[in-house]
């Protein structure tokens, strides 16, 4: 066993640092709020998108997307998420289709999960989705249920309705 401390609530977080290091070792920090944002939820860096951040805030009720430049280590915001209670941090999100921004939103018009495509929701209303599993040849696999006590795999391929592959 080996102890990894961990802040206990009400301290201090651990300082978390990103770095883009080059094959000659050179390195160039990633730089965001992270009096704000103390938390690095995820980094992906995949093609057909940029360096990506997902961000939150300590009391969990805002998430940032951040877009980075490699070379000067500046981050854009390119989406954040608000909730007034809690923003739940979906598995395979911040991804990208074709240039094109993956993530989820509640869209409490329906009460649904729902999966965005540049911000746009691309699932209908009652299809919860709890995780983006792969994005690859046009499309977007997801675990999601119509039913709360089923998981399907899904295909969603934006301007199409949603397919189901798992029975």
């Amino acid at each position: 066993p080996v102890a990894l401390p961990y802040p206990a609530a009400g301290t201090a977080n651990a300082a978390v640092r990103l770095a883009v290091v080059g094959l000659d070792g050179d390195r160039v920090e990633v730089v965001w709020d992270r009096a704000a944002f103390p938390y690095l939820a995820a980094v992906v860096w995949e093609p057909g998108g940029p360096l990506t951040l997902l961000v939150q805030a300590r009391d969990q009720t805002e998430t940032r997307v951040l877009g980075a430049d490699p070379d000067s280590g500046a981050t854009t915001e390119l989406a954040t998420h608000r909730d007034r209670a809690w923003v739940e941090l979906v598995p395979g999100v911040p991804a990208w289709l074709d240039g094109r921004l993956v993530m989820t939103v509640d869209d409490p018009g329906c009460d649904t999960r729902r999966l965005t495509v540049d911000g746009v929701p691309v699932t209908p209303p009652g299809l919860q989705i709890q995780e983006v599993v792969a994005v690859t040849g046009g499309a977007v696999l997801v675990a999601g249920s119509e039913e709360p006590t089923e998981v399907h795999l899904w295909r969603v391929v934006p301007g199409h309705p949603a397919e189901r592959l798992s029975g």
